[in-house]
């Protein structure tokens, strides 16, 4: 996104507007937060790792209907669903790793996705130069939803359970 999004931006709805998107994603993050207060549902982290799928909405509207109102719609239903993904694994991890083991499990899981992130920037302008930047952003919608399938084909995704310690 922080790569392609301003390259999608600047040939279709420009930079400023590109900037109402991100704001977009921010609403929805907040819009997310409080739904997720009042949310209470017994498999909490299947939830959230249901709702990454969403991901793949603002990938396929950069992809398909660069449109000023496609892309803020897309963007302020992603911030939502990233933040109900945000809460189920926080939590998850919370409640379900003992504590003492909690700071190192923490430290392995933002390792992982601190050292993805700069990988994917670096290797996303490359496959757009080589197949397209439509089609790149249509594959990472594809593998965005392929990973989602994957989590939910765990079966330790779908069976663990939204408890309280103790309970």
């Amino acid at each position: 996104m922080s790569v392609l999004g301003p390259a999608v931006a600047d040939v279709t709805i420009g930079r400023s507007a590109w900037g109402l998107v991100l704001a977009a994603q921010t609403v929805g993050m907040v819009v997310g937060g409080v739904v997720a207060l009042r949310l209470r549902v017994r498999r909490l982290l299947l939830l959230g790792v249901v709702c990454m799928v969403a991901e793949s909405l603002l990938l396929l509207a950069l992809a398909l209907t660069p449109t000023l109102v496609a892309l803020l719609a897309a963007a302020l239903v992603v911030g939502i669903a990233v933040e109900q993904f945000a809460v189920a694994w926080d939590t998850s991890i919370a409640r379900h790793v003992p504590a003492d083991r909690l700071a190192r499990v923490y430290s392995y899981d933002m390792l992982g996705s601190f050292v993805a992130i700069p990988l994917g920037q670096v290797a996303v302008g490359p496959a757009a130069a080589l197949v397209g930047t439509r089609d790149t952003l249509l594959i990472l919608a594809a593998l965005v939803v392929l990973s989602v399938l994957g989590m939910v084909s765990s079966r330790a995704v779908r069976r663990l359970e939204a408890s309280t310690p103790g309970a």
